[in-house]
């Protein structure tokens, strides 16, 4: 089930992005790679989503060091 924030977060990103929903990159546990397009420039992006819900506890502080490489961009 979908959030409210969730939600918003979704809402907020396609501002910025064209979702190519037919285009996935990868699948993994708890998350998908989708590819998309960022409306500004025209740059072809990765957009990871991440179902937060079937996280366990022991695998959050994975997660949480996994976004702070991904928002950094680093290889």
């Amino acid at each position: 089930m979908t959030s409210k924030k969730q939600l918003a977060s979704m809402m907020q990103l396609l501002k910025t992005h064209t979702v190519l929903s037919h285009l996935l990159c990868s699948r993994g546990t708890f998350s998908i790679v989708k590819r998309a397009t960022d409306k500004r420039s025209g740059e072809e992006v990765a957009i990871k989503i991440i179902n937060k819900d079937q996280v366990a506890k022991t695998h959050q502080e994975d997660l949480l060091r996994e976004m702070k490489i991904l928002t950094k961009g680093e290889p």
